[in-house]
């Protein structure tokens, strides 16, 4: 069976902190692309190791075949990214080093390999490898103090990637990409901090509009759902949507630089 490789723009991964996207145009390397067909994706997803010769991909019936050597899948998940009614991929990807695997707090050995994202686009009988960050996770064994570290996830629907971290009685976040000109772009973020069942704040930013709104609790006594009492207010952020391909730390990447 002959397979497509189509080779795309590349993409290095830099800090996105103050950076729009017009900067990606400076901070390019080399990343090909791969191309499966679409019908061989019901048996893509084992966690293998194998991968790439340079910075040129070799074709392969399974999307396991795409992940760089020195990686391995960690979870996937599927649907409609680029509007053709077929479903995408988004892998997340995990590095094996065994120099990675460090003593925590607790004096046990964990793997702290950091993660990264691969997304497969459908491209009629093909899945086409559009962007891969390959560190930009940091490890699910992370120190979580005296509560776990938060937990890492991924949803698409309407056409919308939402990289979602879950942290429990404290609450969650999530990051929003959409695929436009060529590339994933975040043009949302959103905050919910929590108190066990009470909120605390709730944030939510467009960078399309370049608006945030907040929504905070100004009953400092609640004890549930109940209780809250809620003020909005609104402010201007100056940040245009970041390409996803040049975010190096998810875990620094928040509003506080960006907002006026």
């Amino acid at each position: 069976m002959n397979y497509l490789i189509v080779l795309l723009l590349p993409i290095i991964f830099v800090s996105c902190a103050g950076r729009s996207t017009s900067e990606k145009d400076s901070t390019l390397t080399n990343t090909a692309a791969t191309s499966i067909r679409t019908s061989d994706k019901e048996s893509a997803l084992s966690a293998t190791t194998s991968g790439v010769a340079s910075s040129t991909m070799q074709a392969s019936n399974e999307l396991s075949d795409q992940i760089p050597a020195g990686y391995r899948l960690f979870f996937s998940t599927t649907g409609d990214l680029n509007s053709d009614g077929i479903p995408d991929e988004a892998l997340i990807i995990k590095g094996t080093s065994a120099d990675e695997w460090k003593e925590n707090t607790f004096g046990e050995i964990v793997d702290r390999n950091r993660r990264g994202i691969m997304i497969f686009l459908s491209n009629n009988d093909y899945l086409e490898l559009k962007m891969m960050n390959q560190a930009c996770f940091s490890s699910e064994n992370e120190e979580g103090g005296a509560y776990y570290a938060p937990e890492l996830d991924l949803e698409i629907e309407d056409q919308k990637l939402s990289i979602i971290y879950r942290h429990g009685r404290y609450g969650y976040w999530w990051h929003t990409f959409r695929y436009q000109d060529g590339t994933f772009a975040r043009i949302g973020y959103d905050r919910h901090e929590h108190r066990g069942p009470v909120m605390e704040r709730i944030i939510s930013a467009n960078f399309l509009t370049g608006r945030i709104k907040t929504l905070t609790n100004i009953n400092e006594l609640a004890e549930s759902e109940e209780d809250e009492e809620l003020s909005e207010e609104w402010t201007r952020i100056n940040q245009s949507p970041v390409p996803l391909g040049i975010i190096t730390d998810f875990d620094e990447l928040g509003l506080e630089p960006y907002v006026d």
